[in-house]
């Protein structure tokens, strides 16, 4: 079985779903990349023009758009600049010429997604079997600008198959006019590894905690100022108890402004930037540390940190322009706050950080509901059974043809 992932290879989502199939020999996976690739994957990855991929019959790969020759680099590098999207294009048809694949998997859609449909168009209903697999704000916010609204339609009606990690982006697709089939609703980065997650769970329960976690993005999506203003209408509770903040995958135009913040209230207060590798088991290890953990966004899919926020025990308020709804109960297992409604979530904050028996009791409900629907063996399964329903489709379409 032979498929070509197009995706974004410098993010971290695109390669926890293809670890997913690591172990999977009779599954062989070239990644092209719509955006530039930057991210380690496993050492079974192999980076490589696209001639020597066939010469090798390499099973996992990350196509290289161009060698490693300096003289190469600059050459494609300004094709690329004269070009554009023109050049990925050009790339992408001559991939799938080359390389005939069973299966082409987008993964999200204003990069990957639209690449593919330019390609889908121009190729044909000979076009191999697609499916376009859609990230956080792709349908949810995109959808209400004309132009993308457009391109979101003829994706979801040319794609064969169509994933998301939402039941709300099912729904917004079928109100679009969806035509692709539907496959079930799995967490986009896959699942997670609930035997090493296990190892890492305090045994301090929730209300015993004194640390507060904050995912710190902000640039287009996130809202990480209206936590701070939010915090700063608790700040008499953060005080009182000694509350210890961490702000995680801190942006750049955001960095700052955490920095008076801790300032100005004396706080103790660590920020972890974007940017800094620091080993995923640090990151869980804190949040099983935390009493609570805040993400504030206009727009998101599922969120992988709330995902593990609650399964290393940390109460979860998140807004409710992800799909936390579809997780959590709001008020029971986590709070769902509008992501401008700074009072609101203040008020939620001060709840959190004060209801012992609220943050115990919801945490061992949230430790069930992730081992039952965010298993990574579980996941795993689902997303091999995407590839094998795309396989058996592509075979009996070119049978039906012959």
């Amino acid at each position: 079985m032979r498929i070509l992932v197009v995706a974004m290879a410098n993010s971290v989502h695109t390669t926890r779903w293809l670890e997913q199939f690591d172990e999977n020999d009779d599954i062989q996976i070239l990644v092209l990349p719509s955006m530039p690739s930057r991210i380690s994957f496993s050492p079974k990855w192999k980076r490589l023009p696209l001639l020597l991929s066939k010469l090798f019959k390499v099973k996992r790969g990350v196509l290289c758009q161009f060698p490693i020759s300096k003289v190469n680099t600059v050459i494609n590098l300004t094709l690329k600049a004269i070009f554009k999207d023109k050049w990925k294009f050009y790339y992408l048809t001559q991939t799938i010429k080359f390389y005939k694949p069973d299966i082409i998997h987008s993964l999200e859609f204003q990069s990957a997604g639209y690449l593919c449909l330019k390609a889908r168009k121009k190729i044909g209903a000979s076009f191999p079997t697609w499916i376009a697999t859609n990230w956080g704000s792709d349908i949810y916010l995109f959808r209400h600008l004309k132009d993308h609204h457009a391109t979101i339609k003829e994706i979801l009606s040319l794609a064969d198959f169509y994933s998301a990690e939402c039941q709300r982006d099912y729904d917004i697709s079928s109100e679009i006019g969806m035509r692709a089939k539907p496959l079930p609703v799995i967490p986009n980065s896959g699942g997670l590894h609930l035997n090493k997650i296990d190892g890492l769970r305090s045994e301090k329960k929730t209300s015993q905690r004194d640390l507060i976690m904050v995912k710190g993005y902000q640039m287009v999506f996130g809202r990480t100022l209206n936590i701070l203003k939010s915090l700063e209408e608790v700040m008499d509770v953060i005080k009182e108890k000694n509350y210890r903040l961490c702000f995680f995958s801190v942006t750049a135009d955001i960095s700052l402004s955490i920095e008076l913040f801790a300032e100005k209230y004396a706080l103790d207060v660590e920020i972890i930037p974007l940017e800094q590798s620091v080993p995923h088991e640090q990151i869980l290890a804190r949040q099983a540390n935390a009493r609570c953990y805040i993400g504030a966004s206009i727009s998101d899919g599922i969120s992988t940190s709330m995902l593990e926020s609650m399964a290393m025990g940390a109460f979860p308020i998140q807004t409710c322009t992800s799909c936390a709804n579809e997780w959590v109960e709001n008020g029971i297992t986590g709070f769902i706050p509008e992501c401008d409604d700074i009072s609101g979530m203040a008020s939620m904050i001060k709840i959190a950080l004060t209801n012992d028996d609220l943050v115990d009791k919801a945490a061992q409900l949230n430790w069930d509901t992730i081992c039952k629907r965010a298993d990574y063996k579980d996941i795993a399964i689902i997303a091999h059974s995407f590839y094998q329903t795309a396989y058996n489709h592509e075979k009996s379409r070119l049978s039906n043809k012959s």
